[in-house]
């Protein structure tokens, strides 16, 4: 059977610089538990399963709204 970066401990799929301008671009567009849980009301970030698609869009449209408000 041939290997895969899976069959690898950790899972490295790319170099630390490349995980590391990753993690920055995410932190920078607020993409971070703290937002998470706030945006969709979840104590814990263990609850993100619950989000429904219809949750994701609420948070779509209260972020445009809040976008043009700020404006």
């Amino acid at each position: 059977m041939r290997s895969t970066f899976l069959d690898q401990t950790p899972i490295r799929m790319g170099t630390a610089e490349e995980f590391a301008c990753v993690a920055r671009t995410l932190k920078d567009a607020s993409f971070d538990e703290e937002t998470i849980c706030r945006t969709f009301k979840l104590e814990d970030m263990s609850d993100v399963g619950s989000i429904t698609p219809d949750d994701v869009e609420r948070a779509r449209c209260f972020s445009a709204v809040e976008a043009k408000c700020s404006i």
